[in-house]
């Protein structure tokens, strides 16, 4: 079947446009049998020049474009943050009523979403490590990593619900953190206080941004193979379903033998 997707994204960054133009560019190869209904920002043009560039790439693709920008709808809005946003997802999800997407990817979009869009929409989100693994951004996943030093770190994709990168896994990677390259940086911190660490280095240490790249490089492979595993069946929308209903036990999908393939067919 051809997977129909809403793509939620705040594009603040050239990792979103990257995502975007990778997903895009399977689909109208034919290598990933779906298409983007829709592309939903909480940005609209003129607050960010990154994001109008974003802007100009969904356009010329002729896919519909809806933006609300969250900070003016914010301003005008009485009451806590959780009263605006749930006022602000209102408005937005009247918005995109006309559409119907199997499911929709929340594409490096930085808002919380609330429980009446994530009811309402069978939602999938990147989250930077793996089943069980660390909450938060993730930068402050890295660190934790960094902390405790597990065995492996990744990425998971799991299914919105009203408990912040809480909801159920549907599938993820991982990767040993004390191989090659890796091993060396974990050595010239070896004995040295985390909070030293951070204040000594911040990002710019060694083994946070060897780490980070592991991880980057894998994260559209992850998207984009989820994806291919819904489109075909691999990944039932029924299935997706019965998790977000809490009726099963999520069984996550391992993709770590096709995304490997993958980066060493294009490293070769």
């Amino acid at each position: 079947m051809t997977l129909s997707i809403g793509w939620f994204t705040t594009g603040r960054g050239p990792g979103s446009r990257g995502l975007f133009e990778s997903i895009q560019r399977q689909i109208i190869q034919g290598t990933l049998e779906a298409r983007i209904e829709f592309v939903f920002s909480n940005r609209e043009r003129g607050e960010s020049s990154v994001t109008d560039k974003l802007f100009d790439i969904i356009e010329s693709h002729n896919i519909p474009l809806i933006t609300l920008s969250s900070n003016r709808i914010y301003r005008s809005i009485r009451g806590s943050t959780n009263q605006k946003r749930l006022e602000y997802d209102s408005i937005v999800m009247d918005g995109l009523s006309k559409f119907r997407p199997q499911i929709c990817l929340l594409a490096g979009y930085m808002l919380i979403v609330g429980p009446a869009m994530s009811d309402y929409y069978t939602m999938i989100n990147l989250h930077p490590s793996i089943p069980g693994g660390p909450s938060g951004t993730w930068q402050q996943v890295i660190w934790e990593t960094i902390r405790t030093k597990p065995n492996k770190a990744g990425a998971m994709i799991h299914i919105v619900t009203k408990d912040l990168d809480k909801g159920p896994p549907i599938s993820y990677f991982s990767f040993p953190i004390d191989q090659g390259p890796l091993r060396d940086s974990w050595n010239e911190i070896q004995n040295i206080p985390i909070a030293q660490l951070k204040s000594d280095h911040n990002q710019s240490l060694s083994i946070f941004q060897r780490l980070r790249y592991e991880e980057y490089r894998r994260e559209s492979l992850l998207i984009s193979e989820t994806i291919r595993a819904i489109a075909t069946g691999e990944i039932s929308l029924k299935y997706l379903g019965n998790l977000k209903d809490d009726t099963l036990s999520p069984k996550p999908l391992c993709l770590n033998t096709t995304i490997e393939a993958s980066i060493q067919l294009t490293s070769e």
